[in-house]
């Protein structure tokens, strides 16, 4: 199993474009044609972000605002009152129309009918929360804490954090939901506690009851992101602990293993980066500036041509846009993909961006 360290993993990204600390934006979804590189105009458009489909692209170091989006163009700063200081997974609590950005020891919740803070929690026991997920079933929100081997369950009806745990791996990260066998997934990127070897497993949870079903070991070790394609059931667990050789686990409704897929390439995938969208799913193509499509039958396509580093994505059921943050040496950019088609719009981002999630749910 490789040493590594988990940090230095999910952020060789940026370093290697050397672009400045990123930052949570906020992306609403509609149709614009502003081609080229450049500046994204500001406008006074008011968007309701529940009833339009939205995305939350971030975190950042050192900056405390989300940029809302619409379109290709910035409509309004929202200021988050609190200094985001670390990577993270935001959730969407589609219920409440809240988004949830975790930033130990703070959770910041987000009105996207408002586009305003609606609550800022604040606790001890948060202070390494990195990956959030709403769970339906239970209508409360999960935290990874990275700093140890648990997750921190918070109610979403009365936004305060439950006495209880729910036991994981070492240094949990990224969270999916499995609608159709109602489970939760999370990465668990370390082997011990140290955060000296990389891990090989995945926990599987109830969703209905918040109790450990079983812990899955994936092909490669540093497992990170993880999605599920609602159109073959199926779950997608992205590891890999070097940049030459990285793996994608396929897990079927009873969490047995039916394929591994294996991308290789001299430029580096990077196995954090997954999410799904129209039957397919899209795995990030990190420093070579790729997407990888995997079908529902999981064959494999690549879409190259984007001007720099791809991070993460977020995908729009609306207009069929998947929107791809790109990393360069002179700044940070979102593309769009539509289909297998790299359109001509560019959103440029004073403070760059990472995590993504849409409001679709």
């Amino acid at each position: 199993m490789a040493s590594s360290s988990r940090p230095n993993v999910r952020k060789s990204l940026f370093v290697i474009a050397s672009v400045v600390t990123v930052c949570v934006l906020f992306l609403a979804s509609s149709s614009n044609s502003a081609a080229g590189l450049g500046t994204s105009p500001s406008s006074n458009l008011v968007v309701n972000c529940q009833t339009h489909v939205c995305a939350y692209v971030g975190s950042c170091q050192d900056c405390e605002s989300i940029y809302v989006i619409y379109g290709t163009r910035i409509v309004k700063t929202i200021d988050l009152k609190v200094l985001v200081n670390q990577d993270n997974q935001e959730a969407w609590d589609y219920s409440s129309g809240l988004v949830v950005v975790p930033n130990g020891p703070y959770i910041i919740l987000v009105n996207a009918t408002t586009n305003s803070v609606f609550k800022i929690i604040k606790s001890k026991y948060l202070s390494c929360a990195e990956g959030a997920l709403y769970n339906p079933i239970r209508k409360e929100v999960l935290l990874s804490n990275t700093c140890g081997s648990t997750l921190s369950v918070i109610n979403a009806t009365t936004w305060k954090l439950e006495p209880m745990n729910i036991k994981v791996g070492n240094t949990p990260l990224f969270l999916a939901y499995n609608s159709a066998n109602r489970e939760i997934y999370v990465s668990n990127f370390n082997s011990d506690s140290s955060g000296g070897l990389c891990g090989n497993n995945v926990t599987a949870i109830s969703a209905s009851t918040d109790q450990v079903i079983k812990t899955i070991t994936v092909a490669l070790s540093c497992p990170e992101g993880i999605a599920f394609n609602p159109a073959n059931n199926e779950t997608y667990v992205a590891s890999g602990s070097s940049d030459a050789v990285s793996a994608i686990t396929v897990l079927n409704l009873k969490n047995e293993i039916i394929q591994t897929i294996h991308i290789r390439n001299k430029f580096g995938f990077t196995p954090g980066l997954l999410n799904s969208g129209n039957g397919k799913v899209f795995a990030h193509g990190g420093t070579e500036g790729s997407v990888y499509l995997i079908s529902s039958t999981n064959k494999v396509s690549k879409v190259s041509g984007f001007f720099g580093l791809t991070g993460e994505g977020a995908y729009d059921p609306f207009n069929g846009y998947e929107y791809m943050e790109v990393a360069t040496g002179t700044g940070n950019y979102i593309q769009i993909l539509s289909g297998t088609r790299i359109l001509p719009i560019n959103i440029s981002l004073t403070l760059g961006a990472q995590a993504i999630i849409t409001t679709a749910g």
